[in-house]
């Protein structure tokens, strides 16, 4: 799954310095199975994101943050931790196969 997910981030132009993290550790005091941090070109700046794949993956959804999130003066849709509200959770049935 490491493998998969790092292909899929280098794939777009906009995505650099992807790296996995290394720590079974928490973010936003959540523990997940895998961390990824990169860069994302938004507006020709290069900010900082987290993707956190959580240990029931399969029943959850993953996690992405804006690690300076307050730098930016209005985000729709950001918690106060920076995390991405990527979908309405209500009512989602989530496909087992991760790399489908």
């Amino acid at each position: 799954m490491i493998g998969k997910v790092l292909e899929i981030l280098t794939q777009f132009d906009g995505v650099n310095n992807v790296k996995k993290v290394d720590l079974q550790d928490s973010w936003d005091s959540t523990f997940y199975k895998y961390v990824f941090k990169f860069n994302m070109d938004i507006d020709r700046k290069d900010v900082g994101m987290v993707m956190s794949i959580p240990i029931d993956w399969e029943r959850n959804l993953i996690d992405i943050f804006i690690e300076e999130y307050s730098e930016f003066q209005y985000i729709p849709h950001v918690s106060n931790e920076g995390k991405l509200c990527l979908y309405d959770l209500e009512g989602i049935i989530i496909n087992v196969n991760f790399e489908g």
